[in-house]
């Protein structure tokens, strides 16, 4: 395969690859790109954290459950909670899986490069396959940044974007913007019914006209303070990602990631799959700082300078902004939302953004090196074996990570004994919605049986599932498939695999 057909090839897959790791439970509907994260499940395994936290105007705040329209459920949906005391008895029909795992392991197809482990409620292993042998993970490493960050953050903590005014005389003042790490702003008025979008540049220059013309303040200079986030790409992320769509290098504050839309995208719905693949820009700050320029611009408030966003504050204007209250102030999503939705599209730049996140708390390097480290310090020390485990980024886009099977069933059990059972909601459920297309197999009699998480990349299929037995048990499964001869065959393996465990 060419070098051009293996990005193709990997413009659709990825834009299939499931979202994340966190398993099975009640409530919220998942399914790949519609993968549902609760409140409880965020915010009961959470730290208070400083993500987001500004001065006292641009703290951030705790923001009850209220269902934005991404985040709404189909309110007939009825799933039972798994693994429950009831369900962690049942020993599971040995009969059932041995068929099963052999006629996965009879595939034409599969290849040889590929390991599994499959156990009860109980944790107790109950078949294998090469389960300590690391491969390429794809999108299942976003399962160890998901915990990392409920585990780390405060997860109904918001990421602020604040004003604050230096200089102010005879009409003329310099303001200052700060970002504290929120990619997803929109341009125009904030939007309460989406994550994209909650935070509008446009409010925020509503609130700070409203206190300019208070003051008689009529021509303004403009700097922001970009300093929350170094920007780079982590190191094995191909650049020309860029351009695909796939990722943008974290910032302090982006609109929409610094997408860049064509028409028949312009009038899209927010959160939506439509809307997540477009090329990047490489720092999408300027723009942002440009749309808040030209909305003060059009309030009334002359911009004399900086209103292209390429002009920086200087360390003394930094240092001035520490110790004072903001003018105005934005609040993006909460960061269960803003995890929801990237788990919802699998969403590089956003599982890139919470490792930073984590990183900026826990006091790690600000870079995308320090990411890594505090998502995998933050793991073990969680007590889950990374044995063979190496991350290349946070997301499992770039080249190079590695993760086993076993370490994959693991931080499900981790995020399942520290957090309770609705720590599994955020997990796509079979029978519905799916984000892989027609990858996968599963039926409307599968609805609510199997609650899963894949990861898709041009060489790489991987799922860790849990099963809601027939007989009233649970089955954990964590299968990762490299360089399969048929990517196709290899998927649709898996999902027979999983099928076939329903019985057990």
């Amino acid at each position: 395969m060419t070098k051009l057909r293996k990005i193709a090839s990997r413009t659709a897959r990825v834009t299939l690859s499931a979202a994340l790791a966190l398993v099975v439970g009640s409530g919220l509907i998942c399914a790949d790109h519609n993968q549902m994260v609760t409140r409880d499940m965020l915010g009961g395994a959470s730290l208070a954290g400083k993500a987001g936290a500004g001065n006292a105007s641009g703290a951030s705040k705790t923001v009850p459950y209220q269902p934005a329209s991404l985040l709404e459920t189909v309110a007939s949906r009825k799933v039972t909670p798994s693994l429950t005391a009831a369900t962690r008895k049942y020993d599971l029909d040995m009969n059932v899986v041995k068929k099963a795992v052999d006629d996965f392991q009879k595939t034409p197809d599969l290849g040889d490069k590929y390991g599994f482990v499959i156990s009860d409620g109980r944790s107790r292993e109950v078949s294998s396959h090469n389960a300590d042998t690391a491969y390429t993970p794809a999108s299942t490493l976003k399962s160890l940044t998901a915990l990392a960050a409920v585990h780390t953050l405060d997860m109904n903590s918001t990421l602020a974007t604040e004003v604050y005014e230096l200089n102010q005389q005879g009409g003329q003042a310099t303001l200052i913007i700060k970002g504290q790490g929120d990619m997803l702003l929109g341009s125009g008025i904030s939007d309460p019914q989406h994550v994209t979008g909650r935070a509008g540049l446009a409010s925020l220059a509503q609130e700070t006209v409203a206190k300019l013309k208070k003051q008689k303040v009529t021509q303004v200079s403009l700097a922001v303070d970009e300093s929350f986030f170094t920007r780079s790409m982590p190191a094995h992320m191909p650049p020309e990602y860029l351009q695909i769509g796939y990722f943008t290098p974290t910032s302090a504050m982006a609109i929409d990631q610094g997408k860049q839309f064509g028409d028949w995208q312009k009038n899209g719905v927010p959160d939506s799959e439509a809307m997540a693949y477009a090329p990047r820009e490489e720092n999408p700050v300027p723009a942002a700082v440009a749309s808040f320029a030209a909305s003060l611009n059009q309030q009334g408030i002359q911009v004399k300078q900086g209103a292209d966003g390429k002009q920086e504050a200087s360390a003394s204007q930094r240092k001035a902004i520490a110790s004072q209250r903001s003018i105005a102030v934005i609040h993006s999503a909460p960061l269960w939302q803003i995890l929801h939705l990237t788990l919802t599209l699998s969403d590089n730049t956003l599982a890139e953004l919470f490792g930073r996140l984590v990183a900026h708390h826990l006091g790690y390097e600000n870079s995308p090196a320090g990411a890594r480290k505090a998502v995998y310090d933050t793991v073990k020390k969680l007590g889950v074996d990374l044995a063979g485990a190496n991350l290349s980024d946070t997301s499992g886009l770039s080249d190079g990570s590695a993760l086993t099977p076993r370490t994959l069933l693991a931080v499900q059990g981790k995020l399942l004994n520290s957090a309770g059972a609705s720590a599994w909601e955020g997990q796509p459920v079979s029978g519905e919605i799916d984000t892989t297309g027609d990858l996968r197999a599963f039926t409307d009699g599968d609805h609510g049986v199997i609650h899963l998480k894949s990861g898709s990349l041009d060489d790489v299929t991987s799922m860790v599932a849990s099963i809601e037995t027939k007989r009233g048990g649970v089955v954990m499964v964590s299968v990762i498939v490299n360089n399969p001869p048929s990517h196709y065959a290899a998927s649709r393996a898996i999902d027979k695999l999983l099928v076939d465990l329903i019985a057990a």
